[in-house]
């Protein structure tokens, strides 16, 4: 094997593929009435209601939203609002009287009655396997298996001291990627937040994972 180098930190955006944001807050903190009225478009295809947000630029944030909302199913006092981002397609139609994918959690930001949420994440980033591999264990590791040889493709770590909020990640090795899924709690202050910024700092915890080889 030959030598390696760490992913370089922060880096762009293209080693990022999902993000998950998913909140659940007082129902009282947020103004719903308007949020449904001004947020465009939407569709109802079960107990979520959704709509779909495409990017002010493609090129400069190749990602649209899906966002979510509907009661706590078990607690009627309290909203929950999810916002999916996943690369764009070349034929995502974007609606144009819905705010923009990038710019949607400081456009919600007015309709709550609170500056500062907090919230749970997913996020998930991919890199190459022919150039990059995990940094801290050897997958796919063999084991054996009833007198074979069976392969361990994944695999979850908790992470210790929960760096930018995360507390674990969750590992996988596919014919063509290695893939993390970062699990993270954080604090969102609405006037302020950049997810471009948000998808900076949480490359820095997946790219000391994983390792480039030379």
């Amino acid at each position: 094997m030959g030598s390696v180098r760490i992913v370089e930190k922060g880096s762009d955006l293209s080693s990022c593929t999902d993000l998950s944001y998913r909140l659940v807050f007082p129902a009282a903190d947020f103004d719903i009435v308007r949020f449904g009225k001004e947020i465009g478009k939407q569709i109802e295809p079960d107990d979520w209601k959704t709509a779909y947000l495409g990017a002010r630029s493609s090129e400069a944030f190749p990602f649209h939203a899906h966002v979510y909302w509907k009661p706590e199913p078990k607690d009627s006092s309290k909203l929950m609002l999810q916002v999916d981002y996943h690369k764009t397609a070349h034929n995502f139609v974007a609606d144009p009287n819905a705010p923009f994918a990038e710019e949607f959690f400081k456009w919600v930001g007015p309709f709550f009655s609170v500056p500062i949420v907090n919230f749970h994440l997913h996020v998930e980033f991919a890199y190459p396997r022919e150039t990059c591999q995990v940094k801290i264990l050897p997958l796919p590791l063999k084991v054996p298996y009833d007198g074979k040889s069976a392969s361990v493709d994944g695999v979850l770590i908790t992470i210790p001291a929960s760096p930018e909020g995360v507390g674990s990640v969750w590992i996988n090795i596919t014919k063509k990627q290695v893939e993390l899924e970062l699990h993270a709690d954080r604090r969102m202050e609405f006037k302020d937040f950049q997810i471009e910024q948000d998808i900076k700092s949480l490359s820095s915890v997946a790219a000391s994972l994983v390792e480039i080889k030379q």
